[in-house]
């Protein structure tokens, strides 16, 4: 196989695992076999920034939710399990060591402690009360792509699910995958040659996808990537920007005037500004952006899975750029195991 060839193919074909995040929940007892909210989800790197995405999701739906990593929970159990209800541990391998620490501390503490994990008969499901597993998903490799998108379509469905929404719904159609990729070759274009770093704004519901864009592009390429608010981002963060940086905004159409802005303002400063957001978006002004479009028929609420697989597909151009390997990331492993003490 050729360099690249796995994550590429990953990022192109895990629409295909959507449905399986559809139909893990479908007869799942959710009140019964996770317990009651409030929900508090953990993980740690992709696994954390997927939690912050789907706890933002499930507050805007009503839900009582929070996210927090692995390791505060372990550290600091006594802030973060002094009240009842249930907490969720995501974790693709079901072996990290911070995420296997993080439920024997829940259980410790007598709270209720739900596994979510891409592997069955893992170390993880043997400690947890409940585990989800989306048998699968796993990607084979060091970086997480389709069990990311997978993982938070199973949580969207469940938050759908618990307030009576459907489920199906709650998961954008795979199909748009393709064009999505298309318009994003073509926003990429002058983004790859000569990146030096690229900044990436979302809030909200987004920012949990704004920060795990950021990670692949770490981590596949090693090219700097840095997250902030769209509005945060001019209190200082903008001054560092230069004509050889890349500035993307994670649009959402209730904000469309403020954000537009903030890329607007950018360029004096780079021609490398990019919006990933739904069409309705760029009606709040026409900026020199390039311009990856989300599909109109879907609420901005359920479309992180797409909104992500840009900046993953970013990520794998800037390695291929840059000589690297994003198939084998340098320094990392795909199961992270360390010890305590």
């Amino acid at each position: 196989m050729t360099r690249g060839e796995h994550v590429r193919a990953l990022i192109r074909g895990q629409g295909q695992l959507w449905p399986l995040a559809v139909n893990a929940i479908q007869n799942l007892e959710i009140t019964a076999e996770w317990g009651s909210p409030p929900y508090l989800l953990v993980g740690s790197g992709t696994s954390y920034y997927l939690a912050q995405a789907a706890a933002e999701i499930a507050l805007r739906l009503g839900l009582e939710a929070g996210a927090t990593s692995a390791s505060d929970v372990v550290l600091e159990p006594e802030r973060w399990l002094n009240t009842p209800g249930t907490v969720i541990v995501i974790s693709r391998s079901g072996e990290t060591s911070e995420a296997l620490w993080a439920l024997k501390t829940v259980k410790e503490f007598g709270r209720r402690a739900v596994a979510l994990v891409c592997n069955p008969r893992t170390s993880a499901e043997r400690v947890a009360d409940h585990t989800l597993c989306l048998d699968g998903a796993d990607d084979a490799t060091v970086v997480m792509i389709q069990s990311f998108t997978t993982m938070l379509s199973a949580l969207q469905a469940t938050w759908a699910k618990l307030v009576g929404r459907d489920p199906e719904a709650a998961v954008p159609p795979a199909g748009a995958i393709v064009p999505l990729l298309e318009a994003a070759d073509s926003a990429w274009k002058t983004f790859t040659d000569g990146c030096r770093r690229v900044y990436i704004l979302g809030a909200g519901i987004r920012q949990g996808v704004a920060l795990e864009g950021a990670l692949k592009i770490q981590e596949m390429s090693g090219v700097a990537a840095f997250v902030f608010s769209p509005l945060e981002f001019r209190h200082g963060p903008r001054g560092s920007v230069t004509a050889d940086d890349a500035v993307i905004v994670l649009g959402q159409e209730k904000w469309a005037a403020d954000e537009w802005r903030v890329l607007a303002d950018m360029a004096g400063q780079t021609r490398r500004l990019a919006a990933i957001a739904r069409p309705a978006w760029f009606l709040a002004g026409d900026p020199a952006v390039g311009r990856i479009e989300l599909p109109a028929s879907v609420p901005d609420l359920w479309l992180g899975p797409l909104a992500v697989i840009p900046l993953q597909w970013l990520a794998w151009r800037l390695a291929m750029e840059h000589g690297a390997d994003p198939d084998a990331p340098r320094n990392l492993t795909k199961v992270v195991e360390i010890s305590r003490g």
